[in-house]
């Protein structure tokens, strides 16, 4: 190609550094990518309407409506310990077990992680909608928080200074919410430069290095008696050393150094000590990852390696099922590993997030490639179409969804959508997710280059060679379809490295640069273009196949998948209200059977039909999939809905018989699906062809 050389990467490198973007300060390891400051990103299409859905929908209204965000609570009012927060319903949780007027609240009702989980993923939101009320309302956070600093460098709540009150013996400081609160205040810093962050936080890390506070010293803690909250900052410690490495860019402090080296000496080994890290999904979602965080100060390659075993060894087990879920509902269980098991939302959220900080940290494509089968399968039926309700659990399998408990490691209310408190934790740190993921479409590059990382329509601004700023323009329906265009804009003549990631499911694709094309394929991850941009443009077609996937650990049953989407059965969705004590929640009965087996000898079997003009922008709806398969399949009269837990029986071991007639099947994107099947028993055939395992 005229004026360009193109390179093939297992990887995007760390050779030449990236200057136009504080990342990293010797002796600290360089990283291959950098995320842009928040608002440095445009996205447009569907991710800017589902933004746009969360703004006007729970993500942006939760001050209206959640117990924990009153104008009272502890991170707008940090001085206030004992005071009743709740709302007229007398509660403070719906759902959990009622605290009345007259009880004294603990201090986890004032503050703790609901508000700073809403935090950090609303003020990005507000950015990248450009929306005034939002960016008022989390300003009015960020200023409350950056006034509170204290001399002795505490900053926030004093009820988590003192958790178990002023006057306990047991000394002890709850900084988990902290951890939490930085990424807000980080990104903050990023988009305007506002100085007193940088004052607060080194204040506030040197507040967690003086001992005698008793912060993050020790994996012991005095007994507690019912209040559990601050063990959670042990378990997830390791959250901090991102936080440490982007300050220590900024100061060069090397008392952050040594922090961080103590942290993860005192916490990191609960990430490696025990095979799974933990059973606990979300806690699995980020610890997994801890090690590799490490890496960024030890420079050791044995920590990368850590946190690979450590992902392995549990999604060997109970991570087998399409769309990138876990059998983790809220535990991962011996024997429990199969598609009726849940897939917790916060677990999603955390996951996609590791994800992104370890593609940075690496540039590694896998971690790309996970991210989306999340954030395009699993994620989007998590909330309701509309993003007003979110629910805990998204099992793979579900026929129904509804308020009854079922057969998870948590009883009660788990599939049912509700617009507020039932799930603390996932109602407010839902705000994360589609800003995490919006935020990496574009990065920064090794060599002050450029990486298109994950595909989506946005319009994205990157410095570049010689401080340049590179406009980038990508234009795309992916993932419904293969096809994305980029044009690539400088004011002067400017070369530089512009990375293209190859998804790894595709196996053929097309580059076309400025007219001229080349056809590849085989195993490339990464295309690296070098040459000199001015007014440029780039389109890439990715082959989307279909593909059948065989899982053997779940009775021989199989997945159908096109490109970057795994295929569920469409079953109409009945969608009704249920009154739960002082709070409802959204469910849905089948309007159409769902037990079906799959008549399916070869992907020649299954026939694809595009609709995108039907998508209007948001395509995550069973009404509005813009791509619909059709495979062959029979009633399976004895798999059913079990009348002992209300959970759907397990899948019968292919290959199955079935007398039934045999009928036309339409299959949607599993990201489409509420009610959904997305791994099938199959039927018995003599002519089945080869499959993919998985």
């Amino acid at each position: 190609m005229k004026n360009k050389k193109i390179t093939y990467l297992d990887k995007i490198p760390s050779k030449y550094g990236i200057h136009n973007y504080v990342c990293g300060k010797s002796p600290l390891a360089n990283q291959p990518l950098a995320k842009l400051p928040v608002g440095k990103i445009r996205p447009a299409g569907w991710l800017k309407e589902i933004l746009q859905l969360m703004g006007d929908g729970m993500a942006g209204r939760l001050c209206e409506t959640s117990d924990f965000m009153t104008s009272t609570n502890g991170w707008l009012q940090p001085e206030r310990m004992e005071t009743d927060i709740r709302r007229l319903n007398d509660t403070y949780a719906p759902g959990e077990t009622f605290v009345r007027k007259s009880e004294t609240p603990t201090y986890n009702e004032i503050a703790w992680e609901e508000q700073a989980y809403w935090l950090r993923g609303a003020r990005d939101l507000a950015v990248l909608l450009e929306d005034e009320r939002l960016l008022k309302l989390t300003k009015k956070y960020i200023d409350s928080i950056l006034n509170s600093a204290e001399d002795d460098g505490w900053f926030g709540p004093q009820c988590l200074k003192y958790p178990l009150g002023r006057d306990s013996d047991a000394k002890i400081v709850d900084v988990w919410p902290h951890i939490i609160v930085i990424d807000a205040l980080r990104s903050y810093y990023d988009e305007c430069g506002d100085e007193r962050v940088i004052k607060v936080l080194d204040g506030f890390f040197r507040f967690c290095s003086d001992p005698s506070n008793n912060c993050l010293t020790s994996r012991e803690l005095p007994e507690l008696g019912d209040v559990w909250q601050p063990m959670i900052q042990n378990t997830r410690a390791c959250d901090i050393l991102p936080h440490l490495s982007w300050m220590y860019a900024h100061t060069g402090e090397k008392y952050l150094i040594d922090l961080a080296e103590r942290i993860y000496k005192t916490y990191g080994g609960l990430a490696v000590e025990d095979k799974y890290c933990s059973y606990h999904g979300v806690d699995f979602a980020q610890r997994f990852g801890y090690p590799a965080l490490h890496y960024k100060f030890s420079c050791d390659k044995d920590d990368l390696e850590k946190s690979e075993r450590l992902y392995k060894s549990f999604m060997d087990d109970f991570g087998r099922l399409p769309g990138g879920a876990i059998a983790a509902d809220e535990l991962a269980r011996e024997g429990k590993n199969d598609p009726r098991q849940g897939f917790e939302s916060c677990a999603m959220i955390e996951m996609n997030r590791t994800y992104s900080l370890l593609g940075e940290l690496t540039g590694d494509p896998s971690y790309a490639d996970k991210s989306e089968n999340v954030m395009l399968n699993s994620y989007p039926a998590s909330h309701t179409p509309d993003m007003k309700a979110i629910h805990y659990l998204t099992p793979v399998n579900v026929p129904e969804i509804d308020e009854r408990s079922r057969e998870y490691a948590n009883g009660g209310c788990q599939l049912g959508y509700a617009e507020r408190g039932t799930y603390r934790c996932c109602v407010h740190n839902n705000s994360m997710g589609w800003p995490t993921y919006v935020g990496r479409l574009v990065m920064a590059a090794d060599g002050d280059g450029a990486a298109v990382w994950q595909y989506g329509e946005c319009a994205a601004s990157v410095k570049v060679s010689d401080d340049v700023e590179a406009k980038i323009k990508i234009e795309t329906d992916y993932p419904f379809n293969g096809i994305v265009k980029i044009s690539v804009k400088c004011d002067v003549p400017t070369c530089f490295p512009l990375y293209l990631r190859i998804p790894d499911w595709c196996e053929q694709t097309e580059l076309n640069i400025d007219g001229e094309s080349r056809v590849f394929s085989g195993n490339k991850k990464i295309i690296k273009v070098d040459g000199e941009w001015l007014d440029n443009t780039v389109k890439i077609v990715f082959e989307q196949n279909v593909k059948i996937i065989r899982w053997p650990s779940i009775g021989d049953c199989v997945s159908i998948s096109r490109g970057p989407l795994f295929y569920s059965l469409y079953i109409k969705e009945n969608w009704y209200l249920k009154q739960l004590d002082k709070y409802s929640v959204r469910c849905i009965k089948p309007g159409t059977p769902w037990n079906y087996a799959l008549k399916l000898d070869k992907t020649e079997d299954v026939r694809v039909e595009e609709d995108f003009a039907c998508a209007n922008d948001r395509p995550w709806d069973s009404v509005n999939a813009p791509i619909c398969l059709y495979v062959k399949g029979r009633r399976l009269n004895c798999w059913n809905v079990s009348n002992n837990d209300n959970t759907i029986e397990p899948l019968p071991k292919s290959p199955v018989e079935s007398d039934e007639p045999e009928e036309d099947l339409k299959l949607i994107p599993m990201g489409c699906a509420r009610l959904r099947i997305c791994c099938f028993p199959v039927l018995v055939s003599p002519e089945r062809g080869k499959w993919e395992n998985n």
